[in-house]
């Protein structure tokens, strides 16, 4: 997967009283769109978390887990977060403006990343797991899970003497995995950092491989 980034930021409507923030990657330019740092941010994941102070943000909510516990907080308090500005990827897993609309809350959306996969990175994919017995891919969002699918399909039924696990970060994942189907795939309890690691070392540790 690779990123890449919009050279140039659209101009506001108005100045947000509210703003989100689901990936580190719509930080990129942030210091070009002249966003007090005394905003309210909500966001998602603490690598994002991390960043937004790093980059001088004062008032972050203490970062979700997960977008669906973002938008229950935009529901419990529609009336609080005043006008809302989301920095997202052209492909996002959740439609924060219809939430936003169905909540008469100002909003405004400038989607500052795309990601992209290319074929050399499958072809590297499969060069370095072709003389592995073993091989765990594990799959941090929607659109990964989406470009590996059908690779680990293709190595299941190349490779019959090859083992695949499959470890997704949340169960929103496991719905582009149709192609894995009857395959081993594992969940972790959160969808943090953490939680991906201690999965992987419990998996290896099930099955005796270091």
């Amino acid at each position: 997967m690779s990123v890449s980034y919009e050279e140039t930021p659209p101009p506001f409507k108005h100045s947000p009283d509210t703003l989100i923030v689901t990936s580190k990657h719509a930080l990129n330019s942030i210091e070009f769109l002249n966003i007090s740092l005394d905003v309210l941010v909500l966001c998602v994941g603490q690598t994002t978390g991390d960043l937004l102070q790093k980059k001088g943000f004062k008032n972050i909510c203490a970062p979700f887990q997960t977008g669906d516990e973002l938008i229950t907080s935009l529901h419990d308090n529609s009336g609080t977060y005043g006008s809302i500005l989301f920095l997202r990827g052209k492909d996002v897993q959740h439609d924060i403006h219809s939430v936003c609309t169905s909540l008469n809350i100002p909003y405004q959306e400038h989607i500052v990343y795309s990601t992209h996969t290319h074929p050399k990175f499958l072809q590297g994919v499969q060069e370095k797991t072709s003389n592995y017995l073993f091989v765990i891919f594990c799959v941090f969002s929607k659109k990964g899970a989406v470009s590996i699918a059908n690779h680990i399909k293709y190595l299941a039924e190349t490779n019959t003497q090859q083992q695949t696990r499959t470890l997704c970060l949340s169960d929103k994942m496991i719905q582009s995995l149709s192609s894995t189907k009857g395959q081993d795939v594992y969940v972790c309890d959160t969808p943090t950092q953490a939680s991906m690691i201690k999965t992987l070392n419990d998996i290896k540790g099930d099955h005796n491989y270091e």
